[in-house]
């Protein structure tokens, strides 16, 4: 006799899906980094930064963009892409002059899942999907739109990537400004299986860069932030990782909390949930 609950269709679609997603994700991923290896050029330093934006502009004009932009390494680009904000909300977006920075409006705001933490799972996945195609550059460097860089971030991130045949480096980083918590690649093993720490503090190769962001892993059958999906398919597919544990940028607390990460996002959309 079975005393089990019979398993839902809902479930079972769910179940399906997962499998479905992860079997066209490995092929897409084994690939892209088969073929993107034999056409990298080692020898290039052009950086491209995209960046997933809703309705921070303030925080992205005055701090993260300028800390951007200030770096010791000035071979690099910005593509700011905008998840569907109404025009007015981006006026100050005109104030950026600088050739360096380029600016992509999608016309609709993407779909996400109804509750606050699932939000966060795989915030800015398509317009971070849609930044990295329309990069130039030799390598990507993964940063949040409220993130800030210190001054060598690039340039001591790009010397170890470039050292040695590395694919993905990660720095360490500072998570909140009023008590400050150092952040460690390290940290990364238990979550991913690798040191790495990854935005603000995330360099890679153009061709992994490119790998998808997956607007499912909020799923429960993976139940992992879309940065976290993304690290375990780049082990999965044999990305060559490297770590420094030298300081390179600051996570600052979410605007309007005091508490940063999930906390803080969670804290900012109470009584968001649909």
């Amino acid at each position: 006799m079975q005393t089990g609950k019979k398993p839902s269709v809902r479930s079972f679609a769910s179940r399906a899906l997962v499998g479905s997603v992860s079997m066209l994700l490995f092929i897409d991923d084994f690939f892209r980094i088969r073929a993107g290896r034999r056409s990298f050029f080692a020898e290039g330093t052009f950086v491209s930064f995209p960046i997933a934006t809703f309705n921070r502009f303030d925080i992205l004009i005055d701090r993260t963009i300028p800390s951007i932009l200030g770096q010791t390494h000035q071979n690099l680009e910005i593509i700011v892409v905008i998840d569907g904000s109404h025009p007015d909300q981006t006026k100050r977006l005109s104030e950026i002059h600088d050739p360096r920075v380029r600016i992509k409006r999608l016309r609709n705001r993407t779909t996400y899942p109804k509750t606050a933490i699932d939000r966060w799972m795989v915030a800015g996945w398509r317009p971070r999907n849609v930044g990295a195609r329309m990069a130039r550059g030799d390598w990507i460097y993964w940063i949040s739109d409220d993130d800030v860089l210190l001054p060598t971030a690039v340039e001591d991130l790009l010397r170890l990537a470039r050292s040695s045949e590395f694919e993905s480096v990660s720095g360490a980083y500072l998570r909140g400004e009023r008590e400050p918590e150092l952040m460690l690649p390290g940290d990364g093993i238990d979550a991913v299986g690798v040191a790495v720490t990854g935005p603000p503090a995330w360099l890679t190769r153009i061709y992994v860069g490119r790998m998808k962001w997956n607007r499912h892993s909020w799923l429960k059958k993976w139940d992992r932030p879309s940065d976290y999906d993304l690290m375990k398919r780049m082990l999965r597919v044999g990305v060559r990782f490297s770590h420094t544990n030298t300081v390179v940028a600051i996570q600052p607390e979410v605007e309007g909390t005091e508490l940063t990460g999930l906390k803080g996002a969670l804290q900012a959309n109470e009584g968001l949930d649909q």
